[in-house]
């Protein structure tokens, strides 16, 4: 009878010892499977996200040469039509308003398609071109834009590109809404990152309560792209609006 309760009790220990196991076992299957579902989910994200930046960079692209190639050209026929007209009446002071105009939107017309083209950031370097955008911005008057740069050019063409529409999308919002007249960029080069710091010095706005808008959206989705390290994106009434963060010099993956 002894022997009957002890082995009755082994026999109930080693069922709870193997159902333990089945759902030790079964849990952590459970777990793999649900990080690798995160996992399938983030990639997901990120591709999207790839995918949407490169139809919006290739979408801007196409413009910009739309504008040079067809807009450009108008304008063109239209300064030649111009100045036959003042040739005939170069007293007439409309007609040489006229004139002055269509050549100051053929240079904003040939700068524009030049910012909107990514593919010359490849061609013609990150820095060559954010100079160009920086001198456009200056020559509207209603902002100043500062470029510092610190150390040397290292970063690879596509983190460029992606960089470059950041810095564009900040100078847009900033010009739109912040009401300021300087903005200024600092970019830091190092063997290891490169850190970029822009401020304006508008109006700012509360970073609690103000609706994210296209714009905001699209800086932080390209900051995302970037694998970004320490990011900082802050603003406060009257006291501007400020982007902090850090590139790995690595190529995106």
């Amino acid at each position: 009878m002894f022997n009957l309760i002890i082995y009755s009790t082994l026999i109930v220990i080693v069922i709870a010892i193997a159902l333990l196991l089945v759902f030790n076992i079964a849990l952590k299957q459970k777990r793999n499977s649900l990080i690798e579902k995160q996992a399938a989910e983030l990639t997901f994200i990120s591709e999207l996200n790839k995918t949407k930046q490169e139809i919006q960079d290739q979408t801007l692209t196409y413009i910009g040469r739309e504008l040079h190639d067809n807009i450009g050209q108008l304008l063109t026929i239209s300064k030649i039509h111009s100045n036959a007209l003042i040739r005939n009446d170069a007293e007439n002071k409309k007609l040489v308003a006229l004139d002055e105009m269509l050549d100051r939107a053929i240079v904003e017309i040939k700068q524009l398609s030049k910012s909107l083209d990514s593919s010359r950031i490849a061609d013609f370097g990150f820095h060559k071109e954010l100079l160009l955008e920086v001198s456009r911005i200056n020559n509207t008057k209603v902002a100043t834009v500062h470029l510092q740069v610190e150390g040397v050019e290292n970063l690879d063409p596509g983190k460029a590109i992606i960089l470059y529409r950041i810095l564009q999308e900040f100078i847009s919002n900033a010009m739109k809404y912040s009401h300021c007249d300087t903005i200024n960029i600092l970019l830091t080069y190092t063997p290891e990152f490169l850190q970029v710091h822009v401020h304006d010095n508008g109006i700012g706005f509360d970073m609690n309560s103000v609706k994210k808008g296209s714009g905001l959206n699209n800086i932080q989705n390209r900051i995302t792209l970037l694998q970004a390290a320490d990011v900082q994106f802050t603003s406060q009434s009257n006291n501007g609006t400020s982007l902090l963060f850090k590139i790995p010099i690595n190529s995106i993956e």
